[in-house]
């Protein structure tokens, strides 16, 4: 079994990530984010598979957490994946360890969950999300824009007539334009953003490891909408978005702001650009709903992996931090994801 290495992988290791099409959160430069946030990190690899994983400790609870992992060559490699980060749970006398396979299913395919539930894991509410839009940047612009629904090529054409213009950045201050923003739209929204510390750390060990960028659209000076894309040499991702409710009302920058990141991509030698987190269909009463809409206006697939697994290590304590959760989420029915 491989052994559990402590702290960062090295270069090394987010190359080989990469070239396989591993996910951006299973990188050196995610789990950087995750030690400067305080925790303690971890990563793994095996033959056809890779791991990097986060030890989270609260309410008594010690568990291991791989956002988007194990990355995995084939499906035939994940019960070697998944016996590993179990090992190392019982070696860290963690109470449970969270998965979510970076594998790509049919959103009816059983057969990966059948894998995982024979070895003791129970499905949870995800994490990250399971549905995402990705759209292929090896394409003239041409046809990119092509698929676009019209309302957005429009919104796209008239930006400049409307005086709105796109910048990237990596200044770690600028952080503080994006939580103004990011405020204002958990007011309008309800939704309730990380912490602002959080966002800080983020941008300042992204930044310097030029892993992300903060793109912002301003008008006459003022900043009225921001996204923190992620960065691979392969992937662009639309991280984190926040826009002034207000202003968003009059003047539609989301959408060329989008398309500037989807270009820059593009310029870099990216292949693809993923938009993060959609709907598995157009329900209106789901909350992410509308902005669905908005990342579905720009063409691309849907792509959809297994979701979040728990593989209990003490059933017992595991069974009361459920039945505790379970509680919260009746009096909180709109509290974080599991």
């Amino acid at each position: 079994m491989p052994c559990v290495t402590f702290g960062l992988p090295d270069a090394e290791w987010d190359r080989g990530l990469f070239e396989s099409g591993g996910h951006f959160m299973q990188s050196g430069a995610w789990m950087a984010v995750q030690q400067a946030l305080g925790d303690q990190v971890i990563h793994q690899q095996g033959d056809g598979w890779r791991l990097s994983a986060v030890v989270h400790s609260g309410r008594g609870l010690r568990w291991l957490y791989a956002p988007y992992g194990p990355a995995v060559a084939d499906r035939a490699r994940l019960r070697d994946a998944v016996a590993a980060i179990h090992a190392a749970g019982r070696e860290l006398k963690a109470d449970f360890v969270r998965v979510e396979p970076d594998l790509l299913v049919e959103p009816e395919d059983r057969q990966i969950e059948t894998v995982l539930t024979g070895l003791g894991a129970r499905r949870v509410r995800p994490v990250q999300p399971r549905h995402t839009l990705v759209i292929d940047l090896r394409r003239p612009d041409e046809e990119l824009r092509g698929e676009m629904l019209s309302g957005r090529r429009r919104s796209i054409n008239t930006a400049a007539k409307k005086g709105i213009t796109t910048r990237r950045t990596r200044a770690a201050q600028e952080a503080e334009t994006f939580l103004e923003l990011i405020h204002k739209t958990g007011e309008r929204t309800g939704f309730h953003p990380h912490a602002d510390a959080y966002y800080r750390v983020m941008c300042a060990v992204l930044f310097e490891r030029e892993a992300a960028s903060l793109y912002l659209a301003d008008v006459e000076g003022q900043s009225v909408a921001a996204v923190i894309a992620f960065e691979t040499p392969t992937t662009g991702y639309y991280g984190h978005a926040a826009d002034d409710p207000e202003l968003s009302r009059r003047i539609v920058a989301a959408a060329p702001l989008a398309w500037r990141i989807v270009q820059d991509c593009r310029a870099e030698g990216r292949t693809t650009f993923d938009f993060w987190g959609v709907t598995p269909d157009d329900g209106a009463d789901h909350p992410w709903a509308g902005l669905s809409r908005f990342k579905r206006s720009f063409g691309g697939r849907m792509v959809t992996r297994p979701g979040t697994y728990d593989l209990p290590l003490r059933p017992l304590r595991y069974r009361a931090y459920r039945l505790a959760r379970e509680a919260r989420g009746r009096r909180h029915p709109s509290g974080e994801a599991a």
